[in-house]
């Protein structure tokens, strides 16, 4: 999941950058379905660490149906300053 959230970042940062630029007041949520949402959820942790500028326009993350990726549980949402709702997950 790792390997692949790098190149989705690589490819997705650019184009945040350019739509949080053209709105001033947009706000960015990342979601998924089963293996899309854990990615949501490494992407959206990716950009909290190494895009601090961000953190105050990142929504929740949603995911619906995903493998819970997160070791280290809520002292990975206390690095990047989140509280535990930060993640919201939908399982059936």
């Amino acid at each position: 999941t790792y390997e692949a959230a790098k190149r989705l970042y690589a490819r997705l940062l650019p184009l945040v950058h350019a739509h949080l630029e053209t709105h001033p007041q947009a706000l960015v949520r990342f979601t998924g379905h089963s293996l899309g949402g854990s990615l949501a959820l490494v992407l959206s942790l990716m950009v909290l660490v190494r895009q601090p500028a961000l953190r105050g326009r990142i929504l929740p993350v949603c995911t619906f149906g995903a493998p819970y990726v997160l070791c280290g549980g809520e002292a990975v949402l206390d690095f990047v300053n989140q509280p535990r709702s930060f993640i919201q997950s939908v399982m059936m």
